[in-house]
C-alpha cells in the first residue's frame, strides 16, 4: 500500500487513527501491535493538535509514524524507572488528552492508581495538582509522563524543582539520555550551573533541573524578559519543605511569582502533608491523594538492647532481645547485630546525622562485619575501586578505598557526582550490600533497601522532622526488589524515644 493510501486509511474526520504496525523500535520487540492515538483537539488551543492543520495526508502518515516512535520512548522511560518488574503490563500514554492503552511492550506495570491520575481531569485541563502520597508509590513517574506530555505535544519547556544538588545531577544523568530521541535540551541548574536567562532554543524545547534556590533565580530571570510563558509545567518535588524556614520561604517565592506571571501548570508532590488543603487552597490546586504502598513497611525503633516493633497506634511491642553489646566500646550504638540476618543476601541503608558520622559508622563496619562477609565479591569489588581511581585520577579516599573492598561504603555530598554515581551502581548491583549516608539519600536518590537503619532521630544537629522520617523509611521494601521492608530507629534515651514516636 502506497503512503498515499495508507494515510487515507488510517486519519478518520475525528482526527482519530488506527494502524496495525510492526514495532521495532524497541531493541529486540517485533511485536505487531495495534495503536489507536485520539488526536481530538483539546480545550484550551488547536494548535495542540497534530493532525488537524496538515496540508496533506503524505504530512499526517509521517506524523502518525512519528507518534509511534514517541510511544516507544515513553515506554523505554518506564523501564528505565523500573516501577515494577513483574507479569503483564500495561502503559498509559496521553496525547493530547486522551489517554490510550498499549500492551506487551516490557514487563513494567503501570499502577492503577498511576492510571486513575493520569486520568484526573483537573490534570488533563492544565490545573494545578498536589500529589500526596507515600514514599516509593511513584509519583515521580507520573509528574515525568506530565512533563513529557508538555514537550511533546504542546512544545513547551518544563521546569523541574529539586531539594538538593545531588538529585539534580542524578537526574540531569537519567533523563539526558533521551535528548536526542525527543530533540529536547535537559539543563542543570544547580550550585555553579546554568545560564540567567537560560538560552532560547529555536527548535528545542528544555527541561530546566533545578535546585530550590536556582529555581527561584530562573523563574525570576524568564520574568524579567518575557518568557515565562515557556514553561508549561513547574514540578516541585518535596512540596512539604515549603514549611521550612529559608528554603521554605524561597519555594513559596517561585509559586507565587509563577502563577501571577505564568500560564503553566504547577505540580507538587510530597510523602507527608499535614496541611494539604491549606496548600491547595494557596496553589489552587487540586489534590489526589493515596495511602497506596506497593510493598508492606515494618517499623521498628531499637531503644538499648531491646527490639521493638511499631504498632499501627503507636504502641511498643518488644520483638526481640538483641542481649548485651559486647562490641560497645566500638560499636556502642549496636548497630552490627542488626546487619547479621539481612547482609549480604539483601540491601541496607544506615542514615546518619552528619557526613562525619557516615564515615566513621562506615570505618567501624569494615573492620566489624564477620570475615566472610568482607572476603566475598573481591574481584569486584577490587573493580569498583578501580573506576573510582580512574574517574578521580589517582586521588581518592582511603577510607572510601578499604570499605568499598568489604562491601560497605559511604555517600554524601563530600563526594564527586561521577564517585556517587559508581557506587550507586556497585550497590544496586549487590557489589556493595550496605551504605552509610545523609539524608540528602532519602530525598531521591533511587536505592531502595530491605531494611533502613536510622543511627539516631536527628539531621546534623536538628531533630528529625515527621517528613524527613517518612523519607528515610521510604526507602525500605522498594516495589521490584523486596517483598517487604524494615525501617529500624536508633534511639539513646528516653528522650529521644519521645521525639520517634
Amino acid at each position: 500500500m502506497s503512503p498515499q493510501a495508507q494515510s487515507s486509511s488510517i486519519v478518520s474526520d475525528n482526527y482519530g487513527i488506527m494502524k496495525k504496525t510492526s514495532m521495532k523500535l524497541l531493541s529486540g520487540s517485533n511485536d505487531n501491535i495495534s495503536t489507536k492515538i485520539n488526536l481530538e483537539a483539546p480545550r484550551k488551543s488547536p494548535r495542540y493538535c497534530f493532525i488537524k492543520h496538515k496540508k496533506n495526508e503524505d504530512e499526517a502518515n509521517k506524523e502518525f509514524l512519528r507518534k509511534i516512535e514517541l510511544i516507544a520512548i515513553a515506554c523505554l522511560l518506564l523501564e528505565r524507572l523500573k516501577v515494577m518488574r513483574t507479569g503483564k503490563w500495561r502503559i498509559f500514554v496521553r496525547f493530547t488528552g486522551t489517554c490510550e492503552i498499549f500492551q506487551n511492550f516490557t514487563d513494567t506495570l503501570f499502577l492503577d492508581w498511576q492510571n486513575q491520575c493520569l486520568n484526573d481531569e483537573h490534570l488533563i485541563s492544565g490545573k494545578n495538582m498536589i500529589l500526596s502520597m507515600t514514599t516509593g508509590a511513584g509519583k515521580t513517574l507520573v509528574a515525568e509522563i506530565v512533563m513529557l506530555r508538555e514537550l511533546i505535544n504542546r512544545r513547551r519547556s518544563c521546569i523541574l524543582v529539586v531539594p538538593y544538588v545531588a538529585i539534580a545531577q542524578e537526574k540531569v544523568y537519567s533523563l539526558s539520555l533521551f535528548e536526542d530521541k525527543f530533540n529536547i535540551c535537559i539543563e542543570e541548574y544547580a550550585a555553579s550551573k546554568g545560564r540567567l536567562p537560560p538560552i532560547k532554543h529555536r527548535k528545542r524545547e528544555s527541561v530546566y533541573v533545578a535546585t530550590i534556590e536556582k529555581a527561584n533565580l530562573l523563574i525570576n530571570s524568564l520574568i524579567e524578559v518575557d518568557r515565562i510563558d515557556e514553561i508549561g509545567v513547574l514540578v516541585v518535588d518535596e512540596l512539604h519543605m515549603i514549611g521550612e524556614n529559608i528554603r521554605g520561604a524561597i519555594i513559596e517565592q517561585g509559586l507565587i511569582k509563577f502563577m501571577q506571571k505564568g500560564t503553566g501548570q504547577i505540580v507538587g508532590m510530597s510523602a507527608t502533608l499535614s496541611n494539604v488543603e491549606q496548600l491547595a487552597k494557596f496553589l489552587n490546586a487540586a489534590v489526589f491523594s493515596t495511602k497506596f504502598r506497593p510493598v508492606k513497611l515494618i517499623e521498628k525503633v531499637k531503644i538499648d538492647n531491646s527490639l521493638y516493633v511499631i504498632q499501627p497506634g503507636g504502641e511498643l511491642e518488644l520483638e526481640m532481645n538483641l542481649g548485651e553489646n559486647k562490641l560497645k566500646n566500638r560499636d556502642p550504638d549496636g548497630l552490627v547485630p542488626l546487619l547479621y540476618d539481612i547482609v549480604p543476601r539483601r540491601s541496607v541503608l544506615i542514615f546518619c546525622p552528619t557526613k562525619k558520622n557516615c564515615e566513621n559508622v562506615c570505618k567501624m563496619l569494615s573492620y566489624l562485619m564477620p570475615k566472610s562477609f568482607r572476603e566475598r565479591k573481591k574481584t569486584e569489588r577490587l573493580a569498583i575501586v578501580k573506576a573510582l581511581k580512574n574517574e578521580e585520577d589517582g586521588e581518592f579516599p582511603s577510607l572510601l578505598e578499604l570499605s568499598i573492598t568489604r562491601g560497605v561504603a559511604y555517600h554524601h555530598s563530600g563526594l564527586t557526582a561521577d564517585e556517587r554515581k559508581i557506587i550507586e551502581g556497585a550497590y544496586q548491583d549487590g557489589i556493595i550490600s550496605i551504605i552509610c549516608c545523609t539524608s540528602t539519600l532519602a530525598a531521591g536518590v533511587n536505592l531502595p533497601a530491605r531494611r533502613v537503619i536510622i543511627n539516631a532521630p536527628l539531621v546534623g544537629k536538628e531533630s528529625l522532622r515527621k517528613a524527613q522520617y517518612l523519607q528515610m523509611i521510604g526507602r525500605a521494601g522498594r516495589a521490584g526488589y523486596d517483598d517487604m521492608g524494615e525501617a529500624v530507629t536508633v534511639v539513646r534515651s528516653s528522650y529521644e524515644e519521645s521525639k520517634v514516636s
